[in-house]
């Protein structure tokens, strides 16, 4: 699913459960992984039973670990015209 979204050199990485943050739009999901784009190229598989609510694809999210638990929030990228003019 990874290479149908991002391309065939992307790559797919596993969530580091015990502490981890990530951030970015969900892009698939599988039976029992929800996929996470974090960069052009790369992208991160989140378990969905260690999460504490399941994303939608195409919602934007931090997903943040601890002690293998997930806590899913919702994540508002900046724009870059507003990067530009600071």
């Amino acid at each position: 699913m990874t290479f149908k979204t991002l391309g065939a050199t992307a790559k797919t990485i596993t969530a580091q459960t015990k502490s981890g943050s990530y951030r970015g739009p969900i892009i698939a999901e599988t039976e029992h992984h929800l996929i996470q784009r974090q960069s052009t190229h790369t992208a991160v598989a989140h378990p969905k039973d260690l999460l504490d609510r399941q994303p939608r694809v195409g919602e934007s999210v931090r997903i943040s670990y601890s002690d293998s638990k997930g806590t899913v929030r919702e994540f508002h990228e900046r724009a870059k015209a507003q990067d530009l003019g600071r």
